[in-house]
């Protein structure tokens, strides 16, 4: 496992503004964010401080066949989820299972009521 801290990494910001759910009102940007790689899961743990949220990022691309009726996808994240895919053309993704859709790269987030998310590149063969 290795952990960095980085002044104001943002990464995957999710297209939202500088301000969001869980530190809303508190600052006008991240100050600082702690990312812990863990190498045997294959995963960035993003802890942001200040005006972010937290997330988990999957870095082994998720491969599907045009004809996978569905992958199950297992989160970390508690309580409510909202699962999206950024190119629904490509998966379509709700309560943790993605469905190929056509051939192509998509994101699929997850993300719970306090605005944590976790991400996965999804890749349909």
């Amino acid at each position: 496992m290795v952990t960095v801290g980085l002044p104001n990494a943002c990464p995957r910001r999710n297209a939202k503004g500088n301000t969001f759910n869980k530190t809303e009102g508190t600052a006008k940007s991240t100050s600082f964010s702690v990312i812990v790689i863990d190498l045997k899961k294959s995963i960035v743990n993003v802890f942001c401080y200040g005006a972010g949220f937290d997330r988990i990022i999957h870095f082994d691309s998720i491969k599907m066949k045009a004809d996978d009726s569905h992958v199950a996808l297992h989160t970390a994240l508690q309580g409510k989820v909202i699962w999206k895919s950024q190119d629904k053309n490509v998966v379509k993704a709700e309560e943790g299972k993605v469905k190929a859709v056509a051939a192509g790269k998509t994101l699929v987030v997850a993300e719970d009521e306090k605005g944590n998310c976790e991400y996965w590149d999804v890749v349909v063969e």
